[in-house]
């Protein structure tokens, strides 16, 4: 198949996934788009038992692969650009191996970006259970798609849909950050003024069994990370004052693409006179967390 026929390609980083590449590819395989899918597989240090789940692909469809076998275990967010870097499809989705989605899915999304033309991503609401492959859990009903909420609001990153060529006015994500980088691009495309939509219907299985990258509780790194996006983009009452500390040892205004520093400037118009005119938030921290803390005692 020629790579311009491909639609969509699956971006995915593994490390020990010797638990979910079956299945994952059986998923894969289900998908109606499936035809017009190529996988791209950034695999970490894989297992000899990894290593001949994916040989076995390979030898089916071997123009719907491309396999970039890692030593040592790199950085998600490296990953994930170099992923986005070689696909060949307009589309380009990051499934995470442990995730699964409804067979059309991947369809109804492209289908939204192909009806709107100045979207740049596509989110929709997702079922967050605990145990990989139940159908039961909590249904995580996602934020509608206003640019001004999502400057604020985080609608989830397990599931994204992005056109291909979005970085080319938004960037990668950041290499600095490893947990919290989906969170910071879909930030930085909302604080860039890029349209957004959201995909009506359930769209995925996020697994949180309380192991996974972003899931495990009580991680340090996450909380620092989340507090750097929020100094990044002025969400300056949403900052608590004992993580900014650890914050100062990250670059906030600028981004890491391969090694190479790029000041958030030259994606986000105005990027300076954006952050000075929302400082006055500063102070209105205290009181959002006065009123949280009511909200908590009364739930």
């Amino acid at each position: 198949m020629s790579e311009k026929l491909f639609r969509v390609s699956i971006i995915s980083s593994c490390f020990r996934g010797d638990a979910y590449l079956s299945s994952f590819i059986d998923q894969l395989m289900s998908q109606p788009l499936f035809p017009m899918l190529e996988w791209v597989l950034i695999h970490n240090e894989p297992s000899p038992y990894e290593m001949e789940i994916v040989k076995g692909f390979q030898e089916r469809f071997p123009e719907k692969i491309k396999h970039f076998v890692i030593h040592p275990v790199e950085p998600l967010s490296v990953s994930w650009n170099r992923g986005w870097k070689c696909a060949s499809a307009e589309y380009v989705s990051f499934w995470n191996l442990d995730d699964r989605r409804p067979q059309d899915s991947l369809q109804r999304q492209v289908e939204t970006l192909e009806r709107n033309l100045d979207c740049v991503m596509t989110y929709g609401d997702y079922l967050e259970v605990q145990q990989y492959g139940s159908s039961s859990g909590v249904w995580k009903k996602t934020p509608p798609a206003y640019t001004i909420l999502l400057q604020r609001v985080f609608p989830g990153g397990a599931f994204m849909v992005w056109r291909k060529n979005a970085a080319e006015r938004l960037g990668y994500f950041d290499e600095q950050l490893n947990i919290a980088c989906d969170y910071d691009l879909v930030t930085r495309a909302a604080v860039s003024g890029m349209k957004i939509c959201k995909t009506n219907g359930l769209v995925g299985y996020f697994t949180n069994e309380g192991v996974g990258l972003s899931t495990i509780k009580g991680t340090n790194k996450e909380t620092i990370e989340r507090t750097v996006v929020q100094l990044r983009y002025a969400l300056f009452d949403k900052v608590i004052p004992e993580n900014t500390l650890d914050a100062k040892n990250y670059r906030i205004s600028e981004i890491l693409i391969e090694g190479h520093w790029v000041s958030l400037a030259l994606f986000v118009r105005n990027y300076l006179s954006y952050t000075r005119r929302r400082m006055f938030l500063q102070n209105l921290g205290g009181l959002r967390k006065f009123f949280m803390r009511i909200l908590g005692a009364k739930g």
